[in-house]
C-alpha cells in the first residue's frame, strides 16, 4: 500500500497502489509467485495487474551454510 507516480508521454499520473504478492518455495531454490495489484490513478483511469512469475535464488544454499 502506498503512493506513486506514473510517467507517460506528455502526462504524469499520481496514484495510490494496493497490492498483494504470494511466493511459494520450490525445490532447488526455485520459487513461483503470484501478485494482484490495484492502481487508483487520481483524475484518470484505474488499473488492475495480475502477475505470475518464476524465480531462482543465486548465492544461497550450501555454500553459505
Amino acid at each position: 500500500l502506498g503512493p506513486g507516480v506514473e510517467f507517460a508521454s506528455g502526462e504524469t499520473f499520481f496514484l495510490t497502489r494496493v497490492g498483494r504478492e504470494y511466493v511459494a518455495e520450490l525445490p532447488k531454490e526455485w520459487e513461483i509467485l503470484a501478485s494482484l495489484i490495484y492502481d487508483a490513478k487520481w483524475n484518470a483511469y484505474d488499473s488492475f495487474i495480475l502477475g505470475i512469475g518464476v524465480g531462482k535464488a543465486f548465492g544461497h544454499g550450501k555454500a553459505r551454510q
